[in-house]
């Protein structure tokens, strides 16, 4: 399994858990992450990531989701 699929089960899981629709996108060898289908060019509210540091990110994302959705219920 490749680091791209890690953070596109990531994304996925999270988008079905927050009821999001993040976007998983790769521009020169670096990730963003984006709620824009078309994303078009990089604004400075994207944050350039690699691929170690997205699986980092999002392992803390996911868990914050999985807090607030527990706490919700």
């Amino acid at each position: 399994i490749t680091n791209k699929e890690i953070i596109t089960n990531q994304v996925n899981r999270i988008n079905e858990k927050a009821k999001t629709n993040f976007q998983l996108e790769n521009v020169c060898g670096a990730f963003y992450l984006t709620e824009d289908k078309t994303f078009g060019k990089i604004s400075s509210n994207f944050t350039r990531r690699t691929s170690s540091q997205m699986i980092e990110y999002l392992a803390g994302l996911e868990d914050a989701v999985d807090y607030y959705t527990m706490k919700e219920a």
